[in-house]
């Protein structure tokens, strides 16, 4: 069992130790029995933190923080001169990063609540507070969630090789995206081993069905009993419980390997599982052949499950869509998008430019792309309509969390405008490709932008992008991409 330990718990971890110079019976090295946990020894070089294993055993294991990405602010400065709507757009070089712009309003102003008048088809968040869903967030939304990724193979399917070289990626992207979407208000613990764990029963057994789904396409494919998720995680873990420490677990994911046929759906719930630690109410998620038959980035589609039981409704705007990791875990933009984001609480409140539609001057705002790794400027327009109604504009290009990832495609490198999206809080429903949920993306008439197919997706129609040049209006709003070079210029004004 390694644990990637957050630079926050190892800085701890050593001021505890500081000036401690006990000396150890054994001589720290990997794999040796130690003490007392949580103690560290440097061995030529290499830090070593003795690790509780079970209940009855400590060893030393390698630490390994992990770099987390800065969360220092930039402070915000008076933006350029507004440039008259006239202008003609050019795509600018050289540029300093876009400033921000004071909103107009308090954030709270344009995070209308939830006005649904039930919630019987969306059970989770679809407005600020998360806790405002029908079913309340079962993984926290601060702080650490402790997440262990066990390798699980079988008689019938030996894994090969050292599974932490492909799991490695996986968790340090995954860190990387919650620190980051959260601005470090989230931190995952992650915990992995490198040798396979073998299953008692060949892989038939575990199988499992997601609701909906047609079974396993598989040719050759063995079915097995139909079991409940979390029996299946009940034996797995306890097969597991010497090389993994469950204490204070929220998230278990069980990864098969890559050759299995006879598990085809990846299997994602939450329950109460009895381990060595106690009942441990935990998120439960594992492989299937579905995920590596088309190549997808298993830390997306982690992040996706793990984001549901945190409360998000998600799957809107346009279920399937390719430009939120909650419409499409597979997409190629794999961002979380700013509602989703501002429900969370996880933005600062100058990344988002907030104003009444019954209020809006003509304003120019300069806008940086959501998809970019920094948190420099703003990333969101919201415009409140009513009572339950906003329109979201975002700055979409193929930046860092739109390149794709490994071999898996991100969006074109000439993609490049605005997204505008309506919430509309009243409307209990998101599993819906077009019209008719919760979030819906807004198009533009008069123009022939042709359509984007995206990896794992459908057919998107561009005519919801507005490019550099063009303008939307809608819901009593033209929005406007007056340019676009290093960060957007966007004029937002009254339909006249």
């Amino acid at each position: 069992m390694r644990n990637w330990l957050t630079r926050a718990t190892l800085i701890g971890l050593v001021l505890t130790l500081a000036g401690n110079n006990s000396v150890f019976a054994n001589s720290p090295a990997v794999g040796v029995p130690c003490p007392t946990p949580s103690q560290i020894a440097t061995v030529k070089g290499v830090t070593l933190v003795c690790t509780n294993i079970n209940s009855h055993l400590n060893k030393w294991e390698k630490s390994k923080p992990v770099s987390v990405p800065s969360t220092k602010r930039a402070p915000i400065s008076t933006p350029a001169p507004t440039p008259t709507p006239t202008s003609t757009p050019t795509a600018a070089s050289g540029e300093a990063p876009a400033n921000y712009l004071s909103s107009p309003e308090p954030l709270n102003t344009c995070r209308v609540p939830d006005a649904r008048s039930a919630k019987q088809q969306v059970s989770q968040a679809i407005a600020y507070p998360v806790t405002s869903g029908q079913n309340q967030p079962m993984l926290p939304r601060t702080g650490v969630v402790n997440i262990a990724f066990i390798p699980i193979d079988f008689s019938d399917v030996p894994g090969t090789g050292n599974p932490e070289t492909f799991l490695e990626p996986e968790i340090d992207q995954s860190k990387k995206w919650v620190d980051y979407f959260s601005n470090g208000k989230l931190q995952y613990n992650i915990q992995t081993t490198d040798h396979w764990i073998r299953a008692s029963k060949t892989s038939e057994n575990y199988e499992w069905i997601h609701p909906g789904s047609p079974g396993n396409p598989l040719p050759g494919a063995k079915s097995g009993p139909i079991r409940d998720s979390v029996a299946i995680a009940q034996e797995l873990m306890a097969t597991a419980q010497s090389d993994f420490n469950y204490k204070g677990l929220n998230v278990v994911l069980f990864v098969y390997p890559k050759n299995v046929v006879n598990i085809w759906d990846n299997m994602t719930t939450f329950g109460t599982v009895q381990t060595n630690a106690g009942a441990l109410p935990i998120q439960i998620s594992a492989t299937g052949a579905w995920e590596y038959s088309q190549n997808l980035p298993l830390w997306s589609w982690f992040i996706h499950e793990n984001m549901h039981p945190t409360g998000l409704a998600g799957h809107a705007p346009n279920e399937g869509s390719p430009f939120n990791i909650m419409t499409n875990q597979s997409g190629a933009s794999l961002v979380l998008d700013s509602w989703d984001q501002s429900i969370l609480d996880w933005q600062y409140a100058d990344e988002i430019y907030c104003v009444s539609a019954s209020s809006l001057q003509s304003s120019v705002v300069p806008m940086n792309s959501i998809d970019n790794n920094d948190n420099t400027g703003t990333k969101a327009i919201f415009i409140k309509l009513s009572s339950h109604e906003v329109l979201v504009v975002e700055s979409r290009r193929n930046a860092f969390w739109s390149k794709g990832w490994g071999s898996y495609p991100g969006l074109p490198k000439s993609f490049r405008g605005l997204l505008v999206y309506k919430v509309d809080t009243s409307v209990d429903r998101n599993r819906v490709p077009d019209d008719g949920g919760f979030a819906v993306y807004q198009k533009m008439t008069g123009v022939s932008n042709g359509n984007y197919q995206g990896p794992y997706s459908p057919n998107f129609d561009l005519n919801s992008l507005i490019e550099p040049g063009q303008k939307m209006t809608t819901s009593g709003v033209t929005i406007s991409l007056l340019k676009s070079g290093t960060y957007d210029t966007v004029q937002i004004s009254k339909a006249s």
